[in-house]
């Protein structure tokens, strides 16, 4: 394991690398435009658990190997988009890395509709509609009271991420254990997401990059985790 660490580490470390080559920042518009292929690979780890993907392509989805596999789409999309984008006359090439995130999230999805009937659409329903309803009010009120730190567009999509996640494991609880409660170790990262915000926002204020890639971490860990558990609740796997 320390050695796939470090072999993660080191992949991260050429890729930064290579963006700042290529001109690339690690910025708020970036990492937004990454939560598609957050999405997507997450779900083709779905579709990993339901035998549709087999070896040996289902082995690039185990942990930790996904890690890189997930790191290799990100490099290869953001070097392809950023130099086609000037040809097709695309003068924000994050809109169009972004919208092929879209693209790819939206096929491996209708395979795993293809593949899988809803078990509990219920739950879609309620994770997200209610995530997305206590992030509009978190929002809204933290911009009645000019709290900027929770109303940055990055902050607030990576809050909104880490509530679908805890709604998704507070109905999994519930339906698998019959045990829900919001004092459950699956919830660590719920409790140190805002700290850690905070942290970066206003420790780490001259040291951008770092600041950005540690947003991004949290983010993913949010989402990656929100998206799996929430399309294993529906599909009932």
């Amino acid at each position: 394991m320390i050695t796939w660490f470090t072999i993660i580490l080191l992949s991260i470390f050429l890729a930064l690398k290579l963006f700042s080559l290529f001109g690339v920042k690690i910025n708020d518009s970036f990492i937004i435009a990454i939560t598609p292929y957050i999405i997507f690979t997450s779900i083709l780890r779905v579709l990993k658990d339901t035998g549709t993907i087999h070896p040996p392509l289902n082995y690039l989805l185990l942990t930790p190997i996904f890690y890189e596999v997930t790191l290799f789409i990100i490099v290869f999309s953001v070097l392809l988009t950023k130099g086609i984008a000037p040809r097709l006359k695309i003068p924000d090439w994050y809109v169009l890395f972004g919208s092929m995130g879209i693209i790819l999230s939206m096929a491996s999805l209708a395979l795993l509709f293809r593949v899988l009937d809803m078990v509990h659409p219920e739950f879609f329903l309620w994770i997200l509609g209610l995530g997305t309803v206590l992030a509009l009010i978190i929002y809204g009120i933290c911009s009645f009271f000019d709290f900027s730190f929770m109303t940055n567009r990055l902050n607030a999509l990576i809050i909104w991420a880490h509530l679908l996640n805890s709604l998704s494991i507070y109905i999994w609880l519930d339906y698998i254990f019959h045990k829900a409660t919001i004092f459950h170790q699956e919830y660590k990262w719920t409790y140190i997401v805002l700290p850690l915000l905070w942290t970066m926002d206003n420790k780490f204020k001259n040291k951008e990059s770092l600041r950005n890639i540690v947003k991004l971490s949290i983010l993913f860990i949010g989402l990656a985790a929100a998206t799996r558990n929430t399309l294993r609740l529906i599909f009932g796997i």
